[in-house]
Protein backbone atom coordinates (compact mmCIF):
# COMPACT_ATOMS: atom_id res chain seq x y z
CA UNK A 1 0.00 0.00 0.00
CA UNK A 2 1.38 3.33 -1.05
CA UNK A 3 1.23 6.32 1.31
CA UNK A 4 -0.72 9.35 0.12
CA UNK A 5 1.67 11.67 1.97
CA UNK A 6 4.40 12.65 -0.45
CA UNK A 7 7.70 13.99 0.90
CA UNK A 8 7.15 17.28 -0.93
CA UNK A 9 3.75 17.75 0.71
CA UNK A 10 5.21 17.02 4.16
CA UNK A 11 8.03 19.49 3.62
CA UNK A 12 5.62 22.19 2.44
CA UNK A 13 3.32 21.62 5.41
CA UNK A 14 6.24 21.89 7.82
CA UNK A 15 7.50 25.11 6.19
CA UNK A 16 4.06 26.72 6.26
CA UNK A 17 3.48 25.80 9.90
CA UNK A 18 6.61 27.68 10.94
CA UNK A 19 7.94 27.99 14.43
CA UNK A 20 7.64 31.09 16.51
CA UNK A 21 7.73 32.10 20.13
CA UNK A 22 5.38 34.79 21.34
CA UNK A 23 5.80 35.67 24.99
CA UNK A 24 2.54 36.38 26.84
CA UNK A 25 0.77 36.61 23.51
CA UNK A 26 2.33 39.92 22.48
CA UNK A 27 6.16 39.96 22.61
CA UNK A 28 7.30 38.15 19.48
CA UNK A 29 10.75 36.54 19.40
CA UNK A 30 11.02 37.43 15.68
CA UNK A 31 10.66 41.12 16.59
CA UNK A 32 13.64 40.89 18.93
CA UNK A 33 11.95 40.24 22.28
CA UNK A 34 13.83 38.01 24.73
CA UNK A 35 13.30 36.87 28.29
CA UNK A 36 15.95 38.45 30.53
CA UNK A 37 16.94 38.99 34.12
CA UNK A 38 18.26 42.21 35.65
CA UNK A 39 21.66 41.43 37.14
CA UNK A 40 23.13 44.90 37.75
CA UNK A 41 22.10 48.57 37.85
CA UNK A 42 25.12 50.87 37.88
CA UNK A 43 26.78 53.96 36.51
CA UNK A 44 28.43 53.41 33.16
CA UNK A 45 31.92 53.57 34.66
CA UNK A 46 31.08 50.80 37.15
CA UNK A 47 30.14 48.29 34.45
CA UNK A 48 33.52 46.64 34.07
CA UNK A 49 33.82 45.43 30.50
CA UNK A 50 32.03 45.70 27.18
CA UNK A 51 29.19 43.22 26.99
CA UNK A 52 27.86 41.09 24.14
CA UNK A 53 25.33 43.82 23.37
CA UNK A 54 25.95 47.30 24.71
CA UNK A 55 23.61 50.25 24.20
CA UNK A 56 26.07 52.68 25.79
CA UNK A 57 27.71 52.95 22.36
CA UNK A 58 24.56 54.42 20.77
CA UNK A 59 22.86 55.99 23.80
CA UNK A 60 21.30 59.41 23.42
CA UNK A 61 22.90 62.38 25.24
CA UNK A 62 19.95 62.29 27.67
CA UNK A 63 20.80 58.74 28.82
CA UNK A 64 24.53 59.41 28.84
CA UNK A 65 24.00 62.42 31.10
CA UNK A 66 21.88 60.37 33.51
CA UNK A 67 24.69 57.76 33.46
CA UNK A 68 22.61 54.86 34.86
CA UNK A 69 22.50 51.59 32.98
CA UNK A 70 21.04 48.13 33.49
CA UNK A 71 22.93 44.91 32.77
CA UNK A 72 20.64 42.10 31.67
CA UNK A 73 21.31 38.41 31.29
CA UNK A 74 19.54 36.54 28.47
CA UNK A 75 20.05 33.63 26.08
CA UNK A 76 21.22 33.99 22.47
CA UNK A 77 21.51 30.77 20.46
CA UNK A 78 21.36 28.82 23.73
CA UNK A 79 24.32 30.73 25.14
CA UNK A 80 24.19 33.16 28.06
CA UNK A 81 24.69 36.77 26.99
CA UNK A 82 24.68 40.15 28.68
CA UNK A 83 23.16 43.36 27.37
CA UNK A 84 23.60 46.87 28.71
CA UNK A 85 20.58 49.15 28.31
CA UNK A 86 19.85 52.66 29.57
CA UNK A 87 17.96 52.96 32.85
CA UNK A 88 14.95 54.99 31.74
CA UNK A 89 12.77 57.08 34.04
CA UNK A 90 9.87 54.65 33.55
CA UNK A 91 12.00 51.60 34.36
CA UNK A 92 11.18 50.52 37.87
CA UNK A 93 13.54 47.59 37.49
CA UNK A 94 15.50 46.14 40.38
CA UNK A 95 18.25 43.54 40.48
CA UNK A 96 16.81 40.00 40.09
CA UNK A 97 13.68 41.25 38.26
CA UNK A 98 12.50 39.16 35.31
CA UNK A 99 11.80 41.27 32.22
CA UNK A 100 11.36 41.20 28.46
CA UNK A 101 13.95 43.14 26.48
CA UNK A 102 13.88 44.01 22.80
CA UNK A 103 17.44 43.25 21.72
CA UNK A 104 17.00 44.99 18.37
CA UNK A 105 16.17 48.40 19.87
CA UNK A 106 18.09 50.24 22.60
CA UNK A 107 15.22 52.68 23.16
CA UNK A 108 12.55 50.08 23.90
CA UNK A 109 11.46 49.96 27.55
CA UNK A 110 11.88 46.87 29.68
CA UNK A 111 8.62 45.00 30.20
CA UNK A 112 8.09 43.17 33.52
CA UNK A 113 7.48 39.45 33.01
CA UNK A 114 4.63 37.61 34.62
CA UNK A 115 5.76 35.02 37.09
CA UNK A 116 5.80 31.58 35.52
CA UNK A 117 3.09 29.23 36.66
CA UNK A 118 4.50 26.75 39.13
CA UNK A 119 3.29 23.19 39.02
CA UNK A 120 1.59 22.22 42.26
CA UNK A 121 0.90 18.52 42.60
CA UNK A 122 -2.42 17.40 44.01
CA UNK A 123 -2.01 15.94 47.46
CA UNK A 124 -4.08 12.97 48.53
CA UNK A 125 -5.95 13.42 51.76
Amino acid sequence: MKSSWSPVFCLAAFALAGCTTVYEGKYDFRDGWREAKVIQIERSSEIAKPQFSDCRVSASPHYLAADMFIVLSYKHLSRPRKRVVPFGPSDGARVEDLVYVKVTDCDSPLIPRSEPQKFQPLLKK
